[in-house]
């Protein structure tokens, strides 16, 4: 059953659509999936599937990385960091490389002290082109995705605000910020036109050189009804961010997807949707598989959890472990957490060679499964998390040994 509150979309409290579909007993040789694509998706819209990149192994921190933070964060990844270079101890069988597929860059990529920036910042990020050309340009390329709070518009200080002006509407004054209005074309024009595109990759022409830019955004509004638009823009955001992705695609600048709060039933539509921050806890983690298995019944099959958990509770190396496995068969699996300094989801973080070769190997066979989850129909992003909420519940119901602590 699917409903739509009015309300969410033309601003009053008249009636709520319901929309039923029931499984008929004289269509039991059906699977779910093939009934959601035959009866539910040509009225609901079908799910797209990611690029290939998106089913790797990603890494994110709500942290101040400097340029140079972010390569020493990767060559440690791989393995390859030049200091350790007569370390034999971070060379052992037990540290195998692991490649990051999606790096994603959390606030701090922008102006700091704020929600809203669209210009890199300098101190942390002198030379951003260069760093984003390293990490596209490595045997084991890493896509790069960066965080956006657009809640407080298009500020003059941006470094493309004159060009963005010029396009939100005629005569715009000179020092006015640039209300956030995603339903208003002017504001679309500013937006993805002049401030993300100048963000974002471009293709090489002739006797030029490639520019190195974002490989997709994350949509990250935690401000709930948009002054200007009079109502919460998710769906619009996601709709548009996901078409403006597809175009980019199409030219060589963009991946074709996204990273997502959750824009409401309908937002299946604009994979790939971020289940929102986690507190760090075996509660947590137990409802993540039942979670993404039932979002699938409405075609939300792409879900992005906090692995390892975002904020509060306690770090525990087992439950670290255990989420990180589990993260391995979930749709996508993204380590992240809170700025904190007694928090990271990197797998050396516990100072444990058991924890960090358990979760090396982990992210090595997530890697291995790119091609796999790739070919698979859409509907098999949720297989993984259904075979581990039917394996959970045989031990928790069927009295099967539990798994072998660390």
């Amino acid at each position: 059953m699917f409903w739509c509150p009015r309300e969410t979309v033309l601003g009053h409290v008249s009636h709520i659509d319901l929309y039923l579909f029931e499984h008929s007993p004289d269509h039991y040789e059906q699977s779910f999936p093939e009934l959601m694509r035959d009866y539910v998706f040509p009225y609901i819209g079908t799910p797209r599937k990611p690029p290939r990149t998106v089913f790797g192994a990603w890494f994110s921190r709500y942290w101040a990385y400097a340029q140079q933070d972010i390569v020493e964060l990767i060559r440690r990844f791989e393995n390859n960091d030049p200091s350790d270079e007569h370390d034999s101890v971070h060379r052992c069988p037990l540290r195998p490389p692991v490649h990051v597929s999606v790096l994603v860059i959390d606030m701090d990529w922008h102006q700091p002290n704020q929600w809203t920036g669209f210009s890199w910042n300098r101190e942390l990020f002198p030379d951003p082109e260069a760093l984003l050309a390293w990490l596209h340009e490595r045997s084991h390329p890493v896509h790069v995705v960066l965080n956006l709070h657009p809640a407080d518009g298009i500020a003059a200080s941006e470094d493309v605000f004159a060009q963005a002006r010029s396009l939100v509407a005629p005569g715009f004054p000179s020092n006015d910020t640039i209300p956030f209005h995603i339903s208003d074309g002017g504001f679309r024009r500013a937006y993805f036109g002049a401030v993300l595109r100048a963000l974002e990759n471009d293709p090489p022409l002739a006797n030029q050189t490639r520019k190195h830019g974002v490989d997709f955004w994350w949509i990250d509004w935690q401000q709930g009804v948009s002054e200007k638009d009079g109502f919460n823009p998710m769906p619009l955001l996601n709709h548009f961010h996901y078409h403006w992705a597809e175009s980019g695609a199409r030219e060589g600048r963009l991946l074709p997807v996204i990273l997502s709060r959750w824009p409401g039933v309908g937002g299946h539509r604009y994979p790939v949707g971020f289940s929102g921050d986690t507190v760090a806890s075996w509660s947590s983690l137990a409802m993540q598989p039942e979670f993404t298995t039932m979002a699938a019944n409405v075609g939300y099959y792409y879900w992005s959890h906090d692995i390892g958990g975002h904020y509060g509770g306690d770090e525990d190396p087992e439950r670290y472990v255990r989420w990180v496995q589990w993260g391995c068969f979930s749709p996508i699996l993204r380590l992240h957490c809170s700025k904190n300094d007694f928090m990271s989801r990197t797998p050396w973080a516990f100072h444990s060679l058991e924890v960090e070769s358990v979760v090396r190997h982990v992210l090595r066979l997530r890697s291995s499964l790119e091609f796999l989850l790739e070919s698979v129909p859409a509907a098999c992003a949720s297989l993984c998390a259904y075979v581990s909420l039917r394996l959970a519940r045989s031990v928790e119901h069927r009295g099967l040994p539990a798994p072998r602590r660390l």
